[in-house]
């Protein structure tokens, strides 16, 4: 028997919100196996692995055109990316037309 803390309804709600058993459980005050036991008494699919989908090379852009706006060079918006390859920076920025004067 699942005790009354997590009722279905607050289950089904915190679930589409796409929260996993663990962070139900916490929120709530339960047991993750209890938030578990619910999810398949209402034959959910779990959230354990839900990600956000990024489109990198977009997210990339942005960050190649901010920081050539804020002035640094080609040099320290490749480490400041993450390491990206000089010459592949060069040429992201260009076809961005991202001109240096």
């Amino acid at each position: 028997m699942i005790p009354r803390l997590l009722t279905r309804e607050k289950y089904k709600e915190l679930h589409a919100e796409g929260l996993s058993d663990k962070h139900i459980a916490d929120k709530v005050g339960v047991a993750a196996q209890t938030a578990h036991n619910m999810r398949h008494e209402l034959e959910l699919k779990s959230n354990r692995y839900n990600y956000v989908k990024v489109d990198l090379r977009k997210l990339t852009n942005n960050l190649i055109r901010i920081y050539f706006d804020d002035g640094l060079s080609d040099a320290e918006i490749a480490d400041a990316i993450g390491g990206m390859n000089i010459n592949a920076l060069i040429k992201r920025r260009l076809k961005l037309g991202l001109r240096r004067k």
